[in-house]
């Protein structure tokens, strides 16, 4: 029997996870279900092996995916190339430029300090609750703290005429947001364990995921880097899932949450090493239906 990532297999941390002794690798939520079920009669069947009583999913690639291609004509009015190279010396790939790729290289040709725009745009965020109630006042008052906030911390005043443009280019992101696979909300109820999220997301993300998720996961098992400030691969944010799944399950372990996501370092490696058990998503990104 095929037997879950996790313990003491977390020693080969610095190895892909794919070659790592026992990795489950899913391609769906139907995956997923049947993982579950093998782990049942695993534990079942072996003392030794803990049941898993919990289950938390990165969520962009591995549940939710976005249109990343509709700022053509805003990369042009800005003056930038639709294009952005993504990945690792000698696996480097051409993407679409996004909004927020877009208004990094705003703040910097406007000579601002952008070292950290990553961290700042994934960590800076108002309280979930306050932040919903902004978003349904007037949502384009939450896109438009977005960019004050990365462009205060750049050290520089973004152009109204550049502000014009990037804010619908957000919004358009945003509202392409959705499941990545039909049936996703059925699916996930039927789930038989507690279920949580983690994700690094810039807050108009945060709040467009967390509409969806609002039927299948409970607001405090929504760990989203923007609200609780820190970022996968940190300990802190494995933490905080962890801390939010004792709120109703006191005393559950580390090795009793499967963490499901799709990337190497942040959803395998990081969880690994804070002691949650992994099983890799691999799925590809199909056009939402």
């Amino acid at each position: 029997m095929t037997t879950l990532m996790g313990g003491d297999a977390g020693g080969d941390a610095g190895t892909n996870p794919n070659r790592g002794k026992g990795l489950v690798t899913v391609s769906d939520l139907a995956g997923v279900a049947a993982l579950l079920e093998a782990a049942v009669l695993e534990a079942a069947s072996d003392d030794s092996k803990p049941p898993i009583r919990a289950v938390c999913f990165d969520l962009f690639g591995t549940l939710l995916q976005y249109d990343e291609a509709t700022g053509s004509a805003a990369a042009e009015a800005l003056g930038l190339s639709r294009w952005r190279v993504t990945g690792r010396r000698g696996e480097e790939r051409r993407r679409a430029l996004t909004a927020s790729a877009a208004l990094a290289q705003c703040l910097q040709r406007a000579g601002g300090t952008t070292g950290d725009f990553a961290r700042v745009a994934m960590t800076s965020g108002s309280l979930p609750v306050e932040a919903e109630a902004e978003a349904k006042a007037d949502a384009k008052a939450v896109y438009a703290a977005y960019l004050d906030r990365l462009a205060d911390h750049a050290g520089v005043r973004l152009p109204d005429a550049e502000r014009a443009v990037l804010i619908p280019w957000l919004q358009r992101e945003v509202a392409s947001v959705g499941w990545i696979e039909p049936g996703s909300v059925s699916a996930l109820q039927r789930l038989p364990v507690a279920l949580a999220v983690c994700s690094n997301l810039a807050e108009p993300f945060a709040l467009a995921a967390a509409a969806l998720l609002q039927a299948v996961v409970p607001a405090r098992q929504q760990v989203m880097s923007c609200w609780v400030g820190a970022v996968k691969p940190a300990r802190a944010i494995y933490a905080v899932v962890l801390s939010r799944l004792r709120e109703v399950m006191p005393d559950l372990q580390p090795e009793q949450v499967l963490f499901i996501g799709d990337k190497t370092v942040e959803d395998a490696l990081g969880p690994l090493a804070f002691g949650f058990r992994v099983a890799w998503m691999r799925r590809s990104m199909r056009s939402r239906s």
